[in-house]
This record gives structure tokens, C-alpha cells and sequence, in this order.
């Protein structure tokens, strides 16, 4: 941290920036254990966590769920008899050329 340098220096303004910085993070410790202990600090952070790790196994497990979610519309696919993207794609269609007639 180099707060005891502060100390260590022969100059009377380091010494009191020293004690300065000290009483802050003195009052920051205070402020957290009172907001942890009295004001729901630790279901927040737990909220927090849990929700972290929901998303984090979500993005670890996202090949896996896209293949299966791959699986399934080949499937439906095939059982409904919907042509994939290879099949059934006109020529005329893939130059940009309406087939159908206005």
C-alpha cells in the first residue's frame, strides 16, 4: 500500500496525508462492515454471485446447448418436410431475378 512510507519520511505533510489516508480507510472499513452486517450487504452479494455464476455456466455450456438446439430443428425439419437452405434454392432466385409474375 505504502501508507507506512508516508510514516517514514522526516516531513511533517507525508505524516499527516499519512494519518489522513489511514482514517479513510479506517471509516471505509467501518462503512462495509456496517453495510454487510446491518443494511442486507450479504443477500446483495450473494444476489450478485449467484447470478454471476448462473451466467458463467450458461456461457460454458452454450456449444453443447447449440448443438442439441441444432439437432432439434433438423429434426423438426425433417418431420415437417421443410427444405433446408441447399434444397430447393432457384437459380433465377440467387441472381437477384424475381421468378413470379406481377
Amino acid at each position: 500500500l505504502g501508507l507506512s512510507w508516508l510514516f517514514t519520511q522526516d516531513k511533517t505533510s507525508f505524516t499527516t496525508l499519512g494519518a489522513c489516508v489511514t482514517v479513510g480507510l479506517f471509516f471505509i472499513i467501518v462503512y462495509v462492515g456496517y453495510y454487510c452486517q446491518f443494511n442486507g450487504g450479504k443477500e446483495a452479494w450473494y444476489n450478485t454471485l449467484t447470478v454471476r455464476q448462473t451466467r458463467y455456466e450458461a456461457v460454458q455450456t452454450l456449444p453443447e446447448d447449440m448443438e442439441y438446439l441444432k439437432a432439434c430443428v433438423a429434426a423438426l425439419s425433417e418431420h415437417t418436410g421443410l427444405a433446408t437452405d441447399d434444397d430447393g434454392v432457384d437459380e433465377t432466385m440467387a441472381d437477384g431475378q424475381d421468378s413470379g409474375e406481377a
